[in-house]
This record gives C-alpha cells, structure tokens and sequence, in this order.
C-alpha cells in the first residue's frame, strides 16, 4: 500500500472488508481519476427499490469519499462549496439511519475526510510576510477537533467484539459481524493515530500540546502492531511510532527503533518510509556529513516518483542543505553546497511525479523556508520570494496579480541573469494566458525568454513558439474582429507576427535548422500584405540561402518581389527611384536567372534607362539564339529585342523582327496579343514622343498583319482592344474615337475600356468643343465613379474628370466648389499626381 494513500487519509478502511468487489470498481474509478463516474455509479445504486440499510450506509460512505477526494483537489475557490454538499450529506443520512448499526461505516467516512481537510487546511496556509507572524487559519482545527470527536465515539462503540450480531428490528439490515467489527476498529485507531500524531505536529515544540496529542498517538502503536503482527500495516505502524518519538525531541528512542527495523527485512516501499525517517533524524541532529554519506549510496538506488515520502525527506534535506550553503564561512566541504537551482529542480521532479497532495505540500515547504531564510537574512535578494510569489498568484487564477507578481520577478531575474528563474516565471504565466487563450500576450512572454537570453539553446524553440501562438491570434483575429475595426485589429495582428518572424531570423538564422520555413512564412505574409519593399529584402535573403531545387523557386519570387516593389514608386524618375532600379539590376546582373525572370530584369534596363539598350541587346541576342525557351518566353524575348531597337532607332531592324514573329496560327497570336498587352506601357514615360509614337506604329503593323478570321472570338475582341489603344497614341482620334464607342457598348462591364472611352469623350468634346459630347462624358465619369471605391486611383480620376467636365461646360463653379470639397475631406487629394491636377483647375 502506498504510502500517500494514508497521509492523503481518504481511503476506504470503512468498506474494504465488507464488499470487496463493488469497493475496488469504486477505488479503482477514483484512482484513475475518475471522480464522477464513481459518484454516478452510487447515485444509480443508491436510486434503486428496495436496496438495505447496510447498502445505502455502504455508498453513501463512497459518496463521501469520492466527493472528498475530489474537494481536495478542487481549485481554493469551489472547496468551500464541496465541503457544504458533503456535510449535507453527511448529516442526512445520519439523521435518517440514526438507529442503524451501520451508521459507524459512515462516521468513519466522514471523520477521514475531516481528517483530511483539517491537514489540507493547516499545510496550505500561505506563510507570514518576512517580518510578520503566520497567520494561520485556526479553522483546521475545528475539522481536527470534530475528526478526533467521531473517531472517538465509533472505537468506543466498537470496542465490544461479539460475534453476535446486530439486534434490529430491520428485516433489511444485514448483520456485522464479529471479524468485520474487530477490522473496522483496527483502522479507527489508525486514523485517531493519524489524527493524534497531525495535532501533535500543529503544536509548537516541547509544548504541552504537542506532549499530549503525541503521547495519545504512542499509545495507539501497542493496540496495532499488535493487532496487525505479521501484515503490511504493521510496518507502517512502527515507522509512525519512530515519527512521534522524532517530533517529541526523544531521539535515542526514535534512533533504537530505526535500528531494530533495518536489522528487519522490510518491504521496498516502506524500507523507503523508514530511510526518510532516518534523513529526518539526523536533519534535526544537524548531522550533515551522516546525510552526505548516506545519500551517496542510496540517492542512486531511487527514483523521485517512486516514494513521495521519500521524495519528500530529500526535499527538506535539499532545502536545508541550501540554506546552510549561503551561510558564512561555508561549511567544511563543498559536497555540501546545494543552489536554488537544485532545490527547484527537485521541486520540478516531485511536481511532475507525484500526486496533486505531495505536490502542495512540497511548494509550501519550500515557500516557508524561503520566508525563513530572508526574515533570517540568509538570502542577499528578493528573487526566490518573488518567484514564488508569482507561482502562487498563477496557481490562485488571478489573471492580474500574476501578470504583476511574474512581472516584478521577471525584472528582478534579468537584473541578475538568473536564466532558471526568468523562463520558470515565464513559463507560468505563458502557460496561464494560453488557458485563457491570450496568445499574443503569451507570445510575447516566450518572446522575452528568448530574446532576454538568445545563447541558450531553448530560447530558438520558446521564439518559434510565440511565433506560433501568433499565428493562433492572428487566425482568431481574422474570425472575430468586429467589422468596423476589423482592419485595424487585422493589421495590428499582422504587424506582431511579421516583427517576430523578422526578429526570429536576426537572432536564429543560423541556430534554427528550420529557418527555410520561417522565411518562407515571412515572403508569403509581405507578398499577401502587400509589403512590397519587406518581401524584396526577404526574397533575396531566400535566394542566398536556398539550394538545389528550390533555388530557381527562390530566384523567380525574388525578381516578381522587385518588380511589383518598382511599380510601387510615381514614374517620376526620381532620385529614390532610380536608385532602387539600380540596385534591383546590380542584383539581377549577380545571379543567373531563368529567361522569364532575365527578360524581366532587362525590361527594367530598357524602361529606366533607355541608354543601355545596346547592353541589353548585346546580352539578349546570345541567349536567344541559344537557349530552347518555350514559345511565349521566345515571343516576349523577341518583343524586349525590339523594344531595344527601338530605343536605339534601328526602325528597320525593329520592323523586320515584327515580321518574322508575325504568325497567323491561332497559338502565335494570342501569345502576340497577351505579351503587347503586358509591355504596352512599361517604358513608355521614358521615351520620347517620337520613339513612342515609332513603337506604336511598329505595333499597329503587326496587329493589322494578324487575321481575324482566323481567330476567336475571344481574341477578336484583344484585338480590337489593342488596335483601339494604339490608334488613340498614334493620335488619330477619329477612328479611335468610333473603335472605342463600339466596345463601350459591347463591354459595359470592362473598367479599362469604359475609363478609356471616358477620357476620349472629354477630350473630344474639349477638343471640338461639343456640349454633347461634354454632358454624355459627365454621365460617364458619374457612372464610373459611383463603380469605384472611394481614395482610390479610379476614384481620383473620376472626381477630376467630372470637374475637368464642369469647367468645359462653362459651369466653372461647380467644378471649383467640387475640388473644394474634395480637398476638405481629402487634404492630399489622391496623391502628388491628381493634387497638380486638381490645383490647375483651381487656377
């Protein structure tokens, strides 16, 4: 029988000997912790016809049980409410089967869980203030008293052993016998010895008190070793009786009867009892050097988990071995020396090894000799209190004082580069925000671990964990937040996790073997949040740090991460511009790009600085003539070539290439037409207005050279859409003009013709000064503006057509008082572009 069993003091001594089958289904659901399974089970039984007295004592005793074990588990908070339910029980059934022989087993019970919250009541009392006297609640000792009370009165009714049975005038009431009343007495006197050694031990020593309680307790040892001579329980019996001699001050007596039961083969679990007995003796002797060489040998027969007891006489032998190390001079060997770090390595051991009540009373001892050693001035900081403040204000589930107690140790530990102590309070408090699902809040604990001492090798695995529970808040923000402040919590959450995956590679990258995977997450998220300029720093990280297949993957992410950054930036060739376009190609010219993204990069020469188009042909023709690229590739190689020419003035060379890529298959064409599509205005701002107008022409060949009866009707329709753009830069504004007002009526849906049509209207009734044209131009742009969504590009253009309109018509107040409302509600106006704009109508 385990040890803890007896000292937790809720075991069923009342019902072992009676039923034996049903009680071990019971103890075996409580056992494995299953608390309510075994108190539904009673009700059940308890609910059925006809069932007797003997039985509804027997179960109503279990209810007892199991409610008490489970109200010594239960947070501080609800055990008050368990122990109300559990009386009302208690006094019930009492009142019902006040008559009842029985009625003992219940007594019995009831005293063992009084028994049970009066030591829970008195070992969990938190220890005084340094400075201050303990306030210890004195109701431990009311339960004490009534435990002591009903225990008494069950030995003295059970003291009369007859084999004859209960007289009752019960048809249903089983008798008890003779053998059965004699066990039940047997473990009535165990508990009054458990009751009697627990007041002793509540009482100061060499008090009167504690002489009484304990001589009451030596007198039970006599009475059940030897009642139970040749069984398990009598060692128990005699390692109680060295206890009381031990807390009585009467160590020659406690040291004999060590001797006598070594010399004795005992059992392994209670050879451990009687060992922790043996530490304890000499811990109060001072005998440190008896210790030292005793747990030589013995610490490495045994296991923490195996004994609490024994778990238990380590820990205050670890604890005063701690103590005795911070004393000046140290002690005469340095065998002896023992941290903190060891006490609460123990303390963890026991913690996870031991069950809930070991564990409780382990934190207070250790509690208690912290409030010792700093009243005595054995501790030079306040750290270990204040850790063990904020595992106590975690443990209570108050979210405020623990977030302040951690808080205040956290500071004090990084001060003094305590690493233990700082991830032991951050741990806590981390695990406690996740429970209250807080996972940016603990995130940003794990975060402090690891940035607070990067050396260590676990901060790389406690920074990927704020990472995660980022993401987990994240993903909830996503689902939860309310739509008017949706995008700021969005954004807010975004932020937090693109700073610790950037954070994360600074401190790790070369630590975290997975830090492939964290970069990837980090290009993913700028590339969804459009955080152009980050993904490009973040991409050519992936590109230097990539190898073998992925690489060409990384290569293509990063040149498509610099071309969308560069269409960030207001074509305004601007110093900041240029200067990034130079450092985007200085990093293209470094690696070697698959033709899509070559093609690319060149495209960047040729639209920023058009004087390197003989470069890029020079770099262009080789690879063209060499290279198998797929057709498209090929066509849009072929297109760059041109382009070049063009830049160059080599008309001729251009017109011919066109001709050789014209094709009437369907297959050549639509690439044609999409590759057009994608170059028609990259550039173009940086030519002049007869090298554009020279591109257009070169492009107006080709797409009349392409057959349209040979096409879909899909690609019809491209066509007309390309010879409708190139007709209005070539400036012949009559067939434009009737191209675009046929696709206007054909495609009322598509954004890009209807804006295009728009500016022709406008232009063409300013150019011809055409009121109709004017007032069919103002329904368009109102139409195209209540389509788009306000602050946009589109939305700009609109309003400043709309004026642009008015002030056409000869309505110049109503255009003027319309940008000056637009400027009320948007200072910036769109944006440097559309504010000259505005500014000109203004003028």
């Amino acid at each position: 029988m385990k040890r803890i069993v007896f000292l937790l003091l809720i075991f069923c001594w009342g019902s072992r000997f009676v039923w034996a089958s049903e009680e071990a289904f019971l103890e075996s659901l409580a056992e494995h912790g299953f608390f309510r399974l075994a108190e539904v089970y009673c009700q059940e039984q308890l609910a059925k016809e006809g069932i007797s007295e003997e039985k509804q004592l027997r179960l109503t005793a279990e209810l007892l049980r199991v409610g008490a074990q489970q109200a010594l588990l239960a947070p501080d908070s609800q055990q008050p409410a368990w122990w109300e339910r559990l009386q009302r029980t208690y006094t019930e059934t009492s009142r019902q089967f006040s008559e009842s022989p029985w009625q003992v087993l219940l007594d019995y019970q009831w005293s063992v869980a009084l028994l049970a919250r009066s030591q829970q009541l008195w070992i969990l009392s938190p220890p005084s203030e340094p400075g201050k006297e303990a306030e210890v609640s004195s109701d431990f000792r009311t339960f004490l008293r009534q435990a002591i009370r009903i225990l008494k009165e069950a030995e003295i009714s059970l003291q009369s052993v007859s084999s004859t049975p209960f007289q009752t005038s019960s048809k249903n009431l089983a008798e008890m016998k003779s053998w059965q009343k004699i066990s039940l007495l047997h473990q009535v006197r165990f508990q009054l010895l458990q009751a009697w050694k627990f007041q002793g031990e509540t009482y100061p020593p060499e008090s009167a008190d504690r002489l009484q309680a304990l001589g009451q307790a030596l007198e039970m040892i006599p009475l059940l070793s030897g009642a139970w001579e040749g069984s398990l329980q009598k060692w128990i019996i005699l390692v109680e009786e060295i206890t009381c001699y031990r807390l009585l001050g009467e160590m020659e007596k406690a040291w004999r009867r060590i001797e006598v039961l070594e010399e004795l083969s005992l059992p392994p679990s209670f050879a451990s009892d009687l060992q922790a007995e043996k530490l304890r003796y000499w811990l109060d002797k001072k005998n440190y050097a008896a210790i030292r060489e005793f747990l030589k040998t013995h610490l490495r027969e045994k296991r923490v988990g195996e004994n609490a007891n024994w778990d238990y006489a380590l820990l205050e032998v670890t604890l005063a071995f701690w103590q005795e190390s911070l004393k000046k001079p140290p002690l005469e060997t340095s065998e002896t020396w023992v941290r903190e770090k060891d006490v609460r390595t123990l303390l963890e051991q026991i913690r996870q090894k031991n069950s809930p009540w070991w564990v409780r009373k382990s934190e207070i001892l250790f509690a208690v000799t912290i409030h010792r050693m700093t009243r005595e001035g054995t501790l030079t900081g306040n750290l270990p209190m204040q850790v063990w403040r904020a595992e106590q204000a975690c443990r209570s589930g108050d979210l405020e004082k623990a977030l302040a107690a951690c808080e205040e140790a956290w500071q004090t530990a990084e001060k003094e580069r305590d690493r233990d102590s700082a991830w032991q309070v951050g741990r806590w408090i981390a695990a406690m925000l996740c429970t209250e699902k807080k996972w940016a809040d603990a995130a940003r604990w794990f975060q402090k671990m690891s940035v607070a001492f990067p050396e260590e090798p676990d901060s790389v695995k406690n920074h990927a964990l704020a990472i995660q529970l980022v993401e987990k808040w994240v993903d909830e923000t996503l689902e939860t937040a309310h739509f008017e402040n949706r995008s700021q919590e969005v954004e807010n959450a975004l932020d937090r996790y693109q700073e610790l995956l950037v954070e994360h590679y600074q401190l790790f990258a070369e630590k975290d073997e997975e830090i492939g995977k964290i970069l990837n997450k980090l290009e993913k998220l700028t590339r969804i949040r459009q955080k152009k300029a980050a993904r490009v720093d973040v991409a050519m990280i992936l590109v230097a740090r990539t190898q073998g297949d992925a690489y060409q993957d990384a290569l293509t992410t990063a040149v498509e991460a610099w071309d969308d950054y560069l269409r960030t930036f207001p074509r305004d060739n601007s110093e900041m511009l240029m200067k990034t376009v130079q450092k985007a190609i200085l990093w293209s010219e470094k690696q070697t790009l698959p033709p899509r993204e070559f093609l690319v990069t060149l495209g960047w020469q040729l639209e920023f600085f058009p004087k390197t188009a003989p470069q890029v042909e020079q770099k262009l023709r080789p690879r063209l003539q060499h290279e198998q690229w797929d057709a498209e590739t090929e066509i849009s190689g072929k297109i760059h070539l041109i382009w070049a020419m063009v830049l160059q003035g080599k008309k001729e060379m251009a017109t011919e290439e066109l001709r050789k890529i014209t094709d009437t298959s369907e297959q050549s064409t639509a690439l044609l037409l999409a590759i057009l599509e994608k170059t028609k205005d990259r550039g173009k701002e940086n030519l002049s207005e007869s090298a554009q107008k020279q591109w257009a022409t070169l492009e107006w060949e080709i797409l009349s050279r392409l057959d349209e009866q040979k096409m879909s009707a899909k690609m019809q329709t491209e066509l007309l859409l390309q010879k409708a753009r190139v007709l209005r830069i070539l400036e012949k504004q009559e067939e434009a003009y009737r191209l675009y007002e046929y696709l206007a009526v054909q495609f009322p849906h598509r954004r890009d013709v209807q804006t295009e049509w728009g500016r022709l209207l406008v232009n063409e009734g300013i150019r011809r000064q055409d009121k109709k044209k004017l007032e069919q131009a103002l329904v368009q742009w109102r139409e195209i503006e209540s389509r788009s969504k306000k602050g946009t590009d589109a939305w700009f253009e609109a309003k400043y057509q709309i004026a642009r309109t008015y002030v056409a018509l000869d309505n110049e107040e109503k255009g003027i008082q319309s940008v000056k409302m637009l400027r009320v509600l948007y200072p910036q106006m769109g944006g440097e572009k559309w504010k000259k704009k505005f500014e000109n109508i203004l003028q």
